[in-house]
């Protein structure tokens, strides 16, 4: 997905352009299956001995909304996939970027997408207690598995290994409940940021 993009520096800002989570996989003028169901769901991110907590909630009409708490570090980005827009929340300056939605690489998130991206096929396997269909994909020297609820039909596990890194991902908790509407609103008292080509308010 991918998720730490709330400091001011140009490779941080950079990431706002991308998904994390892992679960965005439409054109950018596009709502994406997964954003069309409303849930709730909290993941946890090992990445080189750091662990980061990610709440994932979306509307079911479009808007997903992603919280990231490393060691108590919160970042925040606002998906808006009918207005085409990603806004990013700096929050200890209380600031906002407001950028055009970009275009995203089509993910593994069912058995049709992992065979147009030619992923191996793991099998089935209980993850999390959850039952699961596993895929498995390459590219280069870095090999990436991936293992989708067949009950929630949402990310349950991952892996992604490389000489240089290890990152796991594993779901905690999924709600198919719509979370509460102001959860997808801009706090009171954010300043906007203009970045160059991004949308305005």
């Amino acid at each position: 997905m991918k998720l730490s993009i709330f400091a001011l520096s140009a490779s941080v800002l950079a990431l706002a352009c991308s998904s994390s989570m892992s679960t965005i996989k439409a054109l950018a003028a596009d709502i994406p299956s997964y954003a069309k169901k409303p849930f709730d769901v909290t993941m946890t991110s090992k990445n080189q001995g750091a662990e980061n907590t990610i709440r994932t909630s979306c509307d079911g009409k479009g808007h997903v909304r992603s919280e990231v708490d490393a060691g108590g570090q919160k970042s925040i980005s606002m998906m808006d996939y009918p207005g085409n827009t990603i806004t990013s929340l700096i929050v200890a300056q209380k600031m906002m970027i407001k950028m055009p939605m970009p275009k995203q690489e089509d993910q593994i998130t069912d058995a049709e997408s992992a065979k147009k991206a030619n992923a191996k096929d793991l099998g089935a396997k209980v993850m999390n207690g959850h039952p699961c269909h596993g895929y498995e994909l390459k590219k280069g020297d870095t090999v990436s598995q991936t293992w989708i609820g067949d009950d929630i039909h949402y990310l349950v596990h991952s892996e992604i290994t490389s000489p240089k890194i290890k990152s796991v991902t594993d779901l905690k908790s999924y709600s198919a409940k719509a979370p509460e509407a102001s959860l997808f609103d801009i706090p009171p008292g954010y300043k906007e940021m203009k970045m160059p080509g991004a949308a305005s308010k």
